[in-house]
């Protein structure tokens, strides 16, 4: 019976392409074309900015209470609606 599992020893198998082998055989070197995953960066990206987008919701009553003069106060409903989507 034949094996055909074996594996042919190194000093038979070509060091160079030829007509029979077209490409050279795969070596363990390993290539990082970039670090990090781009998905991650992303991630990174939208995180900050809905971090920004609360902040701004939540801090938005406090600026036109401060800005708008007297006489014109923000309801407390508008405090707690705006800080509970923030």
């Amino acid at each position: 019976m034949t094996d055909f599992n074996v594996v042919p020893p190194t000093d038979q198998i070509p060091k160079e392409p030829d007509e029979t082998r077209p490409h050279k055989p795969a070596d363990d070197r390993e290539e990082v074309y970039f670090h990090g995953s781009p998905m991650l960066r992303g991630e990174i990206a939208r995180f900050i900015l809905f971090i920004v987008i609360g902040a701004v919701l939540i801090l938005l009553p406090f600026g036109i209470d401060l800005f708008s003069g007297p006489g014109r106060n923000v309801p407390w409903w508008v405090y707690v609606g705006l800080s509970c989507s923030g």
